[in-house]
């Protein structure tokens, strides 16, 4: 029997140290992967908010590995810890790099997948990256000439800067309305967007914006025959904008604006100014506006000879050739815009369907590794209960014998109680003559005259404490809350009238108010009260204000020490 009891207990012991070899193998396994996850997790942190920093500093990126291992992590669905502005960033960033390695599609598909990624019900949803994206996308869609476009992320940047209350941004989101609805033709919207946004930099006095805002509009005026207006423009953008340089040239990259001058000189019939104009755009290597300005002088000036027909052959060919290029290029933009679209989609909604999948797949085996788990403890729970049962039988046994030990003890106790009971006698015996002393001393306090209370009370201990403390060069130290509670309470004893006026005026007269009632009576400086009190000198001005309303009614502070006075004391 004892041999067959034996080889069970083996077979037992042999049994739960498989499951528990089973569930530290799991748990360790666990263990691993959480901490991992972990450094995977402030490695992508890292890397993510140093791709924002490059971005922030302007830099051009010329690789779209990091960005897009970017992208993969804050996009798996398993990454539940991840936010929506998490994945909001990452696209923008890798739009970012697909813009600046001239591939404009892909950089509109992910600007596009950041905007949808965006919470905009959350509170904390980040609104000045999402700002930026649109500011993007506009950029993106002027250079593929895609005007209607280019206006709605235009549109949505102006009623993001409304929200965040950024007025520079809400100016910049709308002066760029004027490239969009210049392409597309609408002078009238060119010039009525102009002129808002003017208002709304020489409102900021920004009067450089507001002169190089006018650029469009001033070539507008000229080809409309309104050249007084233009004139008056070109002068605005001559002296305010910051394009011409101290002799009066242009810097580099504006000199398509000498076209606007000639074309400007050409209309006002001075020929020989706007041929001047038109021939500083050939060192710029801007060849089709010069033979196109200088054409139109040739034919004015009726010299018809070979030199201006290839001019005319020259200028058509070249602006055949831009429309049909134009045109090319739009078309192929948006196919490709609509194709990289589709694609994106069918591509994420794959990746979907695997990752739930997978997901299912973990879940299961994580469920059933925590059911075994789960039954093994169950076991080792209910064997752990049997061996309590035999324990507290053996503690009911004892229970009797300290009972007994408790009953002595007691008895100890209570003969010790007399010692101690006679000491609290002779305590209270103590304390009742003390009070008695006290009241003595009251009562005499109370019977001495007015001129006596004060005259005791400025000699008192504590006052004079307080006023030799601030009579050094040194700033005094902070008084206790006993010292406060002594000072107040003398105080209270001394001017009896003052306290009941006090109250009488204000209900909720705070401890602060009265230490400055206080150190204001004994004429404490500023700096020295903020010191007593512990306070800053700001909260020391804010609390003597209040008293001085609260008490007398005034807004200022200089009169309340003669006021204060005059109440405690009379005509003094």
């Amino acid at each position: 029997m004892n041999d067959f009891a034996y080889l069970c207990s083996r077979k037992t012991m042999k049994k739960g140290l498989t499951i528990g070899i089973v569930a530290v193998i799991a748990g360790c396994v666990v263990a691993f992967g959480v901490h991992h996850e972990m450094r995977r997790t402030a490695q992508m942190r890292a890397a993510l908010v140093a791709l924002q920093a490059a971005n922030q500093a302007d830099s051009v990126f010329t690789t779209d590995s990091l960005a897009l291992e970017l992208v993969r992590y804050y996009d798996h669905p398993l990454h539940f810890w991840t936010t929506s502005n998490d994945r909001l960033m990452a696209h923008y960033l890798l739009g970012r790099c697909y813009a600046d390695m001239g591939e404009a599609p892909r950089a509109i598909e992910e600007y596009s997948e950041a905007v949808e990624q965006a919470d905009t019900t959350a509170s904390d949803c980040d609104l000045r990256t999402l700002r930026a994206v649109y500011g993007q996308m506009a950029n993106v869609f002027h250079q593929q000439n895609l005007p209607e476009e280019e206006i709605e992320s235009n549109r949505n940047y102006c009623n993001l800067s409304r929200h965040l209350g950024d007025s520079v941004g809400i100016i910049i989101g709308y002066s760029n309305l004027i490239r969009p609805y210049y392409l597309l033709g609408d002078t009238n919207k060119v010039l009525d967007i102009t002129r808002d946004a003017e208002q709304m930099c020489l409102s900021r006095t920004d009067t450089m914006s507001a002169a190089w805002l006018n650029v469009a509009a001033s070539y507008i005026y000229i080809l409309r025959d309104q050249l007084t207006t233009a004139q008056k423009k070109i002068d605005f953008i001559r002296k305010y904008a910051g394009i011409f340089d101290s002799q009066g040239n242009l810097r580099p990259g504006r000199e398509m604006f000498y076209y606007t001058i000639g074309l400007y000189f050409e209309n006002s019939n001075k020929l020989d100014s706007a041929e001047y104009y038109y021939r500083r755009l050939l060192p710029a290597k801007e060849y089709e506006a010069a033979y196109r300005g200088l054409l139109s002088v040739y034919e004015k000036r009726e010299i018809a000879d070979s030199i201006g027909k290839f001019a005319r052959l020259y200028a058509d060919a070249n602006d055949a050739m831009h429309r049909k290029m134009s045109t090319q290029a739009v078309a192929q933009a948006a196919k490709s815009y609509q194709y990289a679209h589709s694609e994106r989609r069918a591509h994420i909604n794959e990746e979907k369907a695997k990752n739930r999948l997978q997901s299912l797949y973990s879940l299961s085996a994580i469920l059933l590794l925590l059911s075994v788990v789960s039954f093994y403890f169950h076991r080792r729970h209910r064997e752990e209960l049997r061996q309590k049962i035999l324990e507290l039988s053996q503690i009911s046994s004892s229970l009797t014998f300290n009972q007994e030990q408790l009953k002595n003890a007691r008895k100890e106790l209570d003969l010790l109680s007399d010692d101690r009971q006679q000491l609290i006698l002779s305590k209270q015996k103590e304390i009742e003559r003390l009070l008695a002393v006290i009241q003595k001393l009251q009562d005499q306090y109370t019977q001495l005259k007015d001129q006596d209370k004060n005259l005791a009370y400025y000699n008192s201990i504590i006052v004079k404490k307080i006023c030799s403390s601030c009579d050094k060069s040194s700033q005094p130290s902070p008084l206790s809350d006993d010292e406060w509670e002594q000072a107040i309470d003398l105080f209270y004893q001394t001017f009896p009238s003052f306290v009941d006026f006090v109250k009488s005026r204000a209900k909720n007269f705070s401890d602060n108010e009265w230490k400055i009632v206080l150190l204001t009576d004994m004429e404490i400086k500023t700096g020295d009260m903020a010191s007593l009190m512990s306070i800053t000198t700001s909260r020391i001005s804010q609390l003597k204000q209040q008293v001085a309303h609260i008490l007398f009614d005034s807004d200022s502070t200089n009169s309340m020490p003669f006021l204060l006075k005059r109440k405690l004391h009379g005509n003094f």
